[in-house]
C-alpha cells in the first residue's frame, strides 16, 4: 500500500519506523507545510500543503501531526475519504479483537487496549498506554505515553490526556 504521510516532525519519524516494521507499507511522499514547491525527487513526492495534484488513485494518507487541533483541520481541508487514511497498529501493541479503530488513528508500540473499547478516528494512541474494556476514545484525541484509563472510561473527541496520567471512574453498579 502506497502511503504520503502528513507532517514531517518528530511523529513522522516514528510512524515511518512502524510503517517500516509492518512491511506491507511503502512510503511514497511527504506533505508538510515547510515544502514551498511540490515536486518528485528520487521517486518520492514531496508535496507543499493541500497540494493533492501530484496524487494518484492508489495512495493512502497518514496525518504524523500530535497537534489534534492541526490534525482536524487537515482532515477538513484536504477534503479526502475516509477509507484514504491509514491506521497504523504497532506490532508491538496488544489489541483486542473486539475493538473497534477508527481510519486515520495510531496505536504505539507497548500499548494494551482490552475488550470491547472504542477508539475513534485520527486518534493517537501512544506509546505504553493501557486503556481498559469497555472505555470509548473519541476522534481527534492524544492519549500521551505511560496513561493509564480504567475500565469503562469516556474521553470526549478533540481531547488530549497527559504524559502518565491516572483516569478512573466510578463503575457502572
Amino acid at each position: 500500500m502506497n502511503i504520503v504521510i502528513i507532517g514531517r516532525g518528530g511523529f513522522s519519524y516514528v510512524v515511518e519506523e512502524e510503517l517500516s516494521k509492518l512491511g506491507s507499507y511503502n512510503v511514497v511522499g511527504y506533505m508538510d507545510a515547510s515544502i514551498e514547491v511540490s515536486h518528485i525527487k528520487e521517486n518520492r513526492y514531496y508535496l507543499k500543503m493541500f497540494d493533492l495534484d501530484y496524487i494518484k488513485d492508489d495512495i493512502y494518507y497518514f496525518i504524523a501531526i500530535g497537534n489534534i487541533e492541526v490534525r482536524r483541520k487537515i482532515v477538513e481541508q484536504l477534503n479526502i475519504p475516509s477509507n484514504r487514511f491509514i491506521t497504523i497498529i504497532s506490532r508491538d501493541a496488544y489489541v483486542s479483537s473486539s475493538v473497534e479503530i477508527g481510519n486515520g488513528s495510531y496505536i504505539g508500540p507497548g500499548t494494551i487496549i482490552n475488550a470491547n473499547t472504542i477508539i475513534g478516528s485520527h486518534t493517537t494512541i501512544n506509546t505504553r498506554v493501557t486503556i481498559e474494556h469497555n472505555s470509548k476514545i473519541g476522534d481527534f484525541c492524544l492519549i500521551n505515553t505511560s496513561s493509564t484509563l480504567y475500565s469503562h472510561t469516556t474521553i470526549e473527541s478533540n481531547s488530549v490526556v497527559k504524559v502518565g496520567s491516572v483516569i478512573v471512574v466510578r463503575q457502572p453498579e
